[in-house]
């Protein structure tokens, strides 16, 4: 799958993500088959968040992210996210 193709797919999970977190969102990462461009369709789409003022309980934090997937994506994403200050720690 070339470059442009990946853009467009994740571009409402960008958006999403851009707008529930704002300028506490760091940064975020896809990885994993997909970003290679060797995902099927059976593939998640793997990302990696890293923003400020996150839930700090894991659970609470995935809950807060996940209700921002847009429901259309034709996969499912899984989803890895660290807080600033929690990044020198391990996953």
């Amino acid at each position: 799958m070339e470059r442009e193709a990946i853009n467009s797919i994740f571009e409402p999970l960008i958006k999403a993500f851009l707008a529930l977190l704002g300028e506490g969102l760091i940064c975020l990462i896809l990885f994993g088959s997909r970003a290679r461009g060797e995902g099927s369709g059976r593939s998640d789409g793997d990302i990696f968040i890293l923003a400020q003022d996150l839930p700090e309980h894991l659970f609470e934090r995935q809950i807060f992210l996940r209700k921002m997937i847009p429901k259309e994506l034709p996969f499912q994403v899984s989803l890895y996210a660290k807080t600033v200050s929690g990044s020198n720690r391990r996953f």
